[in-house]
């Protein structure tokens, strides 16, 4: 028995395959869609003769996953697009004319679905009201478009396969025209997004150097190492900063170059002041006009250097009276571009030395001991500035040794003098820069202590006389 039944199975599927490869090969080829329809026909035919056989049924699923790929590349190839991703732009063709290009394509499946369903629908439509109603089958009043059931599930079939094909194809290509619009935008905002990224880096920068500047070297007792260390430590970042970003740009786009050749010399013209005084901050630091801590005079400004950058230079203000002497600090800070020094006379009171020649002058009568008080005056300076009279000399051989300079100091004088309220002494000693009035106020203080103590020192004011006649009457 089970003998029998698998040869009734091979003799119907020799039929089936006889019945199938026999119109296709006498009758002339249907075309429907671009799609030979009579094989697939023709077993729907044989389905509806055996609508039990499962053979059949993989007769059909392998016959409509051919056509399923025979759809995809007509279509395909209708639509003029290659199916690749959307990184593969080729480089002919920019990212604007791609969008419209996709769009286009996405129309066009568009219109090639709505037709198909339109098809479908009226496939579906005869389907019931002919095939599926027996009477209605055998009169041909009725307009149809098949002209049997099996031509009409094979079309069907055809329709939905196109359906799935084109349902397919959109999804990919819509996918593809994201990328595109998603590249495009990267394309316009990509300059903003890296410069906000190199803004970002530069602020971490900043907030972390700051950071150090503030919290570790501002802890560094001596003035000296605590300001070579911050300009050295702010340097050396804003530096390899620079050059970091100027690598990653020059790497990533090497064509800038000529770019930024042509934009610094534009650069050049338009910021000239700003090249002057990146020059004149060249010729301070080269030639050493001055550095840091040192008093200066330019034009009508007195002030000590407190910072000596690139483009400016920034001194603390001293006041100075109409004579030229310098008084006390001000407190107020003034920055002044370093083109300016390349044009105009700069004084440095610091050059030679950190200290001055300074002077008082005191009189006192004519009636007290003047060499008595000449000696004890010079006791009282050389005493009081010895130690800036040494340091003074040092500093000078050692400063001036690159320079033709004869230095010759007289040391700490005494002169005296006759004036016309007594005998003048003029007292001339060394004093640090800033530091003349202190000395003066300490000498003075002694002075005075000591002429208290003896009898024949008087100091002098001055006076007047006054010659009147007087008549006799």
């Amino acid at each position: 028995m089970i003998l029998h039944t698998i040869d009734v199975k091979i003799l119907l599927s020799v039929i089936i395959g006889l019945s199938t490869l026999i119109p296709s090969a006498f009758a002339a080829e249907e075309l429907y869609k671009g799609i030979a329809i009579t094989p697939l026909q023709s077993l729907y035919a044989q389905q509806l003769a055996h609508p039990e056989s499962e053979y059949i049924a993989d007769q059909i699923e392998t016959k409509r996953a051919v056509i399923r790929e025979i759809l995809e590349k007509n279509i395909t190839m209708s639509l003029e697009a290659p199916a690749e991703d959307a990184s593969a732009t080729g480089s002919e063709e920019s990212l604007s004319s791609s969008i419209v290009k996709q769009t286009a394509v996405l129309k066009t499946l568009e219109n090639f679905s709505k037709e198909a369903r339109v098809d479908l629908d009226l496939l579906k439509k005869e389907e019931k009201e002919i095939y599926q109603n027996a009477q209605q089958e055998k009169t041909d009043g009725t307009f149809r478009l098949t002209k049997s059931h099996a031509e009409l599930l094979a079309k069907t079939a055809i329709i939905n396969e196109e359906i799935s094909v084109v349902s397919s194809l959109t999804d990919f290509h819509t996918t593809r025209l994201q990328k595109f619009q998603f590249n495009q935008r990267l394309e316009q905002y990509g300059l903003l997004i890296t410069l906000g990224k190199y803004f970002a880096i530069i602020m971490i920068i900043l907030f972390v150097e700051k950071t150090i500047r503030k919290r570790l070297l501002s802890k560094i007792t001596k003035t000296e190492y605590r300001y070579a260390a911050t300009k050295l430590f702010t340097t050396t970042v804003y530096t390899f900063t620079i050059i970091w970003i100027a690598g990653v740009t020059f790497s990533k786009n090497p064509s800038l170059l000529a770019s930024v050749a042509i934009i610094g010399a534009g650069l050049a013209i338009a910021l000239q002041d700003v090249v002057k005084d990146l020059v004149g901050g060249f010729v301070i630091f080269q030639h050493k006009l001055f550095t840091r801590g040192n008093r200066i005079s330019f034009s009508d400004i007195t002030g000590e250097v407190i910072d000596s950058g690139l483009l400016r230079t920034t001194i603390l203000e001293i006041g100075a009276r109409k004579d030229g002497e310098a008084l006390e600090r001000t407190g107020k800070t003034l920055s002044i571009p370093n083109a300016l020094f390349l044009t105009h006379p700069v004084t440095n009171h610091n050059a030679s030395s950190d200290y001055v020649r300074a002077e008082m002058k005191l009189t006192i009568t004519f009636e007290s001991n003047a060499e008595k008080a000449q000696q004890m005056l010079q006791k009282i300076v050389d005493e009081e500035t010895d130690e800036y009279l040494q340091r003074d000399e040092q500093q000078v051989r050692r400063r001036m040794q690159l320079y033709y300079f004869r230095h010759a100091t007289r040391g700490n004088q005494v002169y005296m003098d006759i004036a016309a309220d007594g005998v003048e002494f003029t007292l001339r000693f060394t004093t640090p820069i800033g530091e003349r009035r202190p000395v003066v106020s300490r000498i003075s203080r002694i002075i005075l202590k000591q002429f208290a103590d003896e009898n024949d020192i008087d100091l002098a004011y001055t006076t007047q006389r006054v010659l009147a006649e007087i008549k006799k009457t």
